[in-house]
């Protein structure tokens, strides 16, 4: 049988239509059974200063105002000199959600979008996240 565009249109319908069906079939979540904690390691420009070590401990509090929330914790670093302790950094938070879908939210949430851009980004020079399931 010979190539015709009446061919080519039939199984770009087709396509279409199996490609639509699968957009709206609702995907499963994989269920998640267990707290979300989400801690942030802060290691500052001025590393020790105590000034900028309170503002982040004392800004981050408004995190627990955050819809979705369950608890929020934030503090200085406890000085260590065992080996498998890092007492390197200068401040830590962690928060905790009861699902993914609140962390999402709590990401995009303005209080947490103000607190990085204010205070976070200005005071640190590193980063860390580690995010995990109880």
């Amino acid at each position: 049988m010979p190539f015709n565009f009446f061919h080519l249109g039939l199984g770009f319908c087709i396509f279409f239509t199996f490609w639509l069906i699968s957009c709206s079939t609702p995907q499963k979540k994989s269920p998640i059974n267990g707290n979300i904690h989400h801690v942030v390691i802060c290691w500052l420009k001025d590393p020790g200063n105590l000034e900028h070590r309170n503002k982040l401990v004392e800004g981050s509090q408004i995190l627990s105002e955050i819809p979705g929330v369950l608890s929020m914790k934030a503090g200085s670093v406890l000085p260590s000199h065992r080996n498998i302790a890092d007492s390197s950094f200068d401040v830590a938070i962690m928060v905790s959600f009861p699902n993914p879908e609140a962390m999402n939210s709590y990401l995009s949430h303005p209080h947490h979008k103000k607190l990085v851009k204010e205070l976070v980004q200005p005071l640190t020079q590193k980063v860390l996240v580690y995010d995990f399931i109880d």
